[in-house]
């Protein structure tokens, strides 16, 4: 008899349990564990959901993407790249009341590999979309939809060893105009892709001065840094600037960039950025201005705006009034070497083992350890008509980045 009365409570009081429901507790804040996140193509990644109360149960969400073509989400918040693009994964509570977003960006890499793409020092692009690839032992490459020509300058020498091209410019004309420390002489060439011109050190009054750098301003004058100045080719006659006879502090150039006014923007191994306005030479000195020591790379944005980095420092920006510095926490102590403007004027900056995207707010890396084993280091970084980035590695030959 005590038996089956234990026995009928026992099934009553299941029976109970079974019908009771939990009451429902409302959440109030939903967030996601990333609001900002890069993805390779074709790869997996996880959104993870924290709600308030941490009590709240068996919830439902709703994801969404705003482009199914660029990324996919699932009901357990996995991700997946689908094609190059930035896109939005929303979740929202049952009721629509509670959301929030991570903006995704899915990239593809790919990768050009040669034997003698191992050192790639400078990469170009010129207006049909060609990149120009300038290499510590092998000279001068053209890339044109992955076809790979190797150049000489007879004048150079031929084969490993024998030329360094330190940096490309292209004229309004296409002309290339190269710089390079060679076995037999240092100096600058010009390449109109058949035929080359060729200036030697005693032309440009190098005095056995390394070149470092090239550019060319909007008359058509080719500028070329090396460690004895700067000198200025106008078509017929080189002139050479150095702290012997102009307002030069230091005669070791790093990097020239022309501005939309025809100004001459210059940092030196000095810690100085110089501007030259006509015949003024205008002096920043990180001495006296809160400005980077080592600026390696100079860039002007759509506004204007001039971007100065430097791999020791970090980065700082110049309105035409004032300085403003980024140190290299703010990269996340990442050394940047270079600096350069995408079609939307987002800022790249080239690490020595990444990429990172500035858009004025956020900063997105894509570091070049997630495509192999191998140790890679980037030296060079362009960006094409189309907005693909093409970075120049040491080891790892040439690499494509798109990420639209």
């Amino acid at each position: 008899m005590i038996r089956q009365v234990f026995l009928y409570v026992s099934m009553f009081l299941t029976f109970y349990s079974c019908d009771k429901k939990l009451p429902e507790i409302e959440i109030y804040s939903i967030e996601l564990s990333k609001h900002y996140l890069s993805v390779v193509e074709g790869d997996l990644d996880t959104l993870k959901i924290t709600f308030e109360p941490e009590t709240a149960h068996h919830l439902n969400f709703n994801w969404e993407s705003s482009d199914t073509a660029i990324v996919k989400v699932n009901s357990l918040g996995i991700i997946k790249g689908v094609g190059p693009g930035i896109a939005n994964v929303t979740v929202a509570s049952k009721d629509g009341k509670l959301i929030d977003e991570c903006v995704v960006s899915v990239v593809k890499w790919t990768v050009y590999k040669h034997e003698y793409l191992d050192y790639i020092k400078c990469i170009a692009v010129d207006k049909d979309g060609v990149k120009w690839i300038g290499t510590d032992d092998y000279g001068l490459f053209r890339l044109e939809e992955e076809k790979l020509i190797q150049f000489f300058n007879p004048s150079w020498g031929i084969g490993k060893n024998h030329v360094n091209i330190t940096d490309i410019a292209i004229d309004r004309e296409g002309n290339k105009w190269i710089s390079a420390n060679c076995h037999s002489d240092n100096g600058v060439a010009k390449f109109d892709g058949t035929n080359w011109s060729t200036y030697t050190s005693e032309d440009i009054e190098l005095n056995g001065a390394y070149v470092k750098c090239i550019a060319v301003d909007n008359l058509n004058n080719v500028w070329v840094g090396s460690t004895n100045g700067i000198s200025k080719f106008d078509g017929s006659n080189w002139t050479t600037y150095n702290t012997k006879n102009c307002g030069l502090v230091a005669d070791y150039i790093y990097t020239i960039e022309i501005d939309f006014h025809n100004n001459i923007w210059i940092s030196t191994l000095g810690g100085e950025v110089l501007k030259i306005e006509g015949s003024d030479w205008i002096t920043y000195n990180s001495s006296v201005i809160n400005i980077p020591v080592g600026i390696r790379s100079i860039c002007q944005d759509s506004q204007g705006v001039m971007w100065c980095a430097s791999p020791l420092e970090g980065v700082c920006k110049f309105d035409g009034a004032n300085w403003t510095m980024y140190d290299s926490g703010f990269f996340n102590e990442v050394s940047i070497w270079s600096i350069t403007n995408d079609l939307y004027d987002n800022k790249w900056f080239m690490g020595s083992k990444s990429i990172i995207k500035f858009d004025g707010i956020n900063l997105i890396s894509y570091p070049l350890n997630n495509l192999t084993s191998v140790d890679v280091h980037c030296h060079a970084l362009a960006i094409d008509s189309l907005g693909n980035k093409w970075i120049g590695t040491h080891g790892f030959g040439i690499i494509k980045l798109q990420d639209y």
